[in-house]
């Protein structure tokens, strides 16, 4: 079997005049030890691993089996079990790997970054492993891709209220590993191939595009989705696009449209998840509209249905949506047993994502009754988490109840300043409606202790 190599070539430097061209050879048997050293405390299946890597599940034993016969990795179990690095460990260090990769940038011209990084510097950004590993892996494999629309996939993939992420796992709409779906869109992204009719990417990218705040290309491409043209949807991905079409539209100030929608959908579906699940987007949807005692009625529905069918992921969901709810409704002995429960949830089913939403909710708890430093745990927590996630409007509500934070101790210069960057930091997220509850609680706050110049300051 003929050597198979992968080569980087570098750019000519046109400052000089003379063409600069390095060549690195890294061999695919190489990227996989390097791969398997990384994911070394990782639990991960031959499947997903072969998806990171962007390899066929028969090419991956054969790398495997050249490895071990090289004396490279050591065999240790049986092919049958479950986790792969139970059955492979590496026996050699990757210090020869590693500086090869040392010499890898990801550049503005091919890659979309802002500035010039090194390969390993950049992946070094995320704590999670398989990123990295995937990252590297169609760096080598890809000569141009865009790190944005990369990046916010593989978030989505991660991210517990990815409608997404809701549906693959929930609903099985979406039959595709963590890593193969990004690996799709990456290809779409290089244009090395026509993702037409593939309406998981497109529900994917549809996303995508929201998250980001590009709420113009998210409408478009969730109404194409819609239009009955050539791209044909199953009913899990109808409802999909759908809810994510609803969303849009409230983000852009078309709540009643947005309502009407998830109205339509409840008189439609049969699947008592999803019922419920509309029940509690339309609750939400109702607190936005400032119809709290509305919005209560239906995520009162929510929890109920929740509890019946033991689903904590919703219930956490619920629980943190009502205790906001009764917050802006002054029952704030209500809402912080609301949001403990919530935060009791996610932490059952370890929920990292769904722990940084409820943090900021109780920092305003602690904050009111003057345990500053309990608040400023939590916010830091729930940033932190939300920036391994590239999560901007996430970093948008730590920064507005860090603003709230910055009123209880006196400080409305501060609280100024942190409230402006909530504004700007995801812009044009959050939604019109988000927005203003937003700053009508922050001027209502400023008043009651004092601060009444800030209202003027806001403009």
């Amino acid at each position: 079997m003929r050597e198979r190599h992968i080569e980087l070539i570098g750019e000519i430097d046109f400052i000089s005049g003379e063409p600069f061209i390095e060549t690195m050879m890294i061999s695919p048997e190489e990227l996989t030890l390097y791969s398997l050293f990384q994911l070394r405390e990782s639990s991960v299946t031959r499947e997903e691993f072969s998806a990171l890597m962007g390899i066929r599940r028969s090419t991956l034993d054969t790398y495997l089996s050249r490895l071990s016969s090289s004396g490279l990795v050591h065999r240790i179990g049986k092919h049958h079990r479950r986790n792969l690095l139970e059955t492979i460990r590496v026996t050699c260090g990757v210090d020869e790997i590693e500086r090869k990769l040392q010499g890898c940038s990801l550049k503005p011209a091919r890659h979309g970054v802002d500035r010039e990084w090194g390969l390993l510097e950049f992946s070094s950004r995320y704590a999670d492993p398989r990123c990295r590993v995937f990252l590297i892996s169609m760096y080598l494999k890809r000569d141009r891709f865009d790190v944005t629309d990369v990046t916010t996939a593989m978030n989505l993939m991660r991210n517990d209220q990815s409608i997404y992420r809701i549906f693959r796992d929930r609903f099985s709409s979406v039959d595709v590993p963590f890593s193969t779906a990004i690996w799709d869109m990456s290809l779409y992204v290089c244009g090395a191939r026509d993702e037409g009719n593939d309406a998981d990417i497109l529900l994917l990218r549809a996303e995508s595009f929201r998250r980001r705040g590009e709420l113009e290309s998210s409408l478009e491409l969730y109404r194409s989705l819609l239009s009955g043209g050539s791209i044909s949807l199953n009913e899990n991905q109808w409802f999909q696009a759908n809810i994510g079409l609803a969303y849009v539209l409230e983000e852009i100030g078309e709540m009643d449209r947005a309502e009407e929608m998830i109205d339509s959908m409840m008189g439609m579906a049969e699947d008592v998840t999803l019922k419920s699940y509309l029940r509690e987007i339309k609750g939400v949807f109702l607190y936005f509209k400032r119809e709290y005692e509305a919005s209560l009625s239906e995520l009162n529905h929510c929890i109920r249905s929740f509890t019946t069918l033991g689903d904590y992921f919703f219930l956490g969901i619920c629980y943190n949506n009502r205790g906001v709810v009764n917050f802006n409704l002054g029952r704030t002995e209500n809402a912080e047993r609301d949001w403990r429960r919530s935060l009791r949830c996610v932490r059952r089913i370890g929920s990292r994502y769904m722990e940084a939403v409820v943090l900021p909710n109780l920092a305003d708890i602690e904050s009111g009754k003057g345990n500053f430093r309990a608040a400023e745990r939590y916010l830091r927590i729930a940033r932190r988490i939300f920036e391994e996630n590239d999560y901007l409007e996430g970093i948008s509500t730590v920064e507005f109840n860090k603003a709230l934070l910055y009123l209880e101790k006196g400080k409305p210069g501060s609280a100024l300043k942190h409230f402006r960057i909530s504004e700007t930091i995801a812009a044009p997220l959050p939604s019109p409606g988000n927005r203003k509850i937003r700053r009508d609680w922050f001027v209502k706050k400023a008043r009651e202790k004092g601060f009444v110049e800030i209202e003027a300051l806001l403009g």
